[in-house]
């Protein structure tokens, strides 16, 4: 009686194993966005809020041999990409630059931000800005950069690093309202946040507030994140493995 209950109930395992192989969804296949073999990495996909067959993504590429930030765009929900790097002309430095830290974001109408981290690569003063760029046509173009911070105390002896942005998508006061947070090195090490009011219009109004001091024991564990929420405008978290500070603005 043991034994045929034992392979009973091993046929219907193998039943319920072979219904569950039928009516699976097929593993959908991995899609290159770019066929470049130089390392790719740090990316994040956008779908466009108006539009779910427009796919925009960003990464770090290093198809020149050095950092720079390619873009991908597809049309059909991500079955085909066209990709291409942010020109050395709308690059802060210019000829001069590198890019790393590539961020994406996109409004409640369709309206894509990217912020890259520009840095004096190759030139003299070693110095960085965080460089906003807008795509009103769902990323088929891109207008900028717009530099953060453009506040009167920026000086290129900083050196701004991991910037993450959001928009508030709420539809409350703020709907539209973009942030952006990161760690500005050195003396001291502080987390930054700024508000730009205004779509990232070429003369954006953009307000700064300093979050403290960061106050680490190893200094890689640094990190600055943003969100939009109903009750008020963004908030700024510090993450050095677990929830450390946070400040609402």
């Amino acid at each position: 009686m043991g034994k045929q209950y034992q392979l009973s109930f091993l046929t219907f395992l193998i039943l319920i194993f072979s219904i569950s192989l039928i009516t699976a969804e097929p593993i959908p296949p991995n899609v290159r966005l770019t066929n470049y073999p130089q390392l790719n990495n740090e990316e994040q996909a956008w779908i466009c809020p108006t539009d779910s067959n427009i796919v925009i993504a960003n990464w770090r590429d290093f198809r020149l041999g050095y950092r720079q930030v390619g873009i991908g765009r597809s049309t059909d929900g991500g079955l085909t990409w066209s990709d291409s790097l942010v020109h050395h002309s709308m690059q802060y430095f210019g000829l001069d630059a590198k890019q790393s830290d590539p961020t994406l974001t996109a409004d409640q109408y369709g309206n894509f931000y990217m912020s890259n981290l520009d840095y004096d690569g190759f030139g003299l003063t070693g110095g960085s800005i965080i460089a906003f760029y807008k795509s009103t046509d769902k990323g088929l173009s891109w207008t900028g950069p717009v530099p953060v911070p453009n506040t009167p105390d920026y000086s290129l002896d900083y050196f701004e690093d991991k910037q993450f942005i959001t928009v508030d998508r709420t539809g409350g006061l703020y709907d539209g309202h973009i942030y952006c947070s990161w760690t500005r090195f050195p003396n001291p090490d502080r987390i930054v946040i700024v508000r730009s009011i205004n779509g990232m219009a070429l003369r954006s109004t953009i307000f700064s507030r300093a979050l403290g001091p960061l106050i680490t024991l190893i200094r890689f564990l640094e990190g600055a994140m943003t969100l939009a929420c109903t009750t008020c405008r963004a908030h700024g978290s510090r993450q050095t493995c677990r929830l450390r500070k946070t400040g609402c603005w």
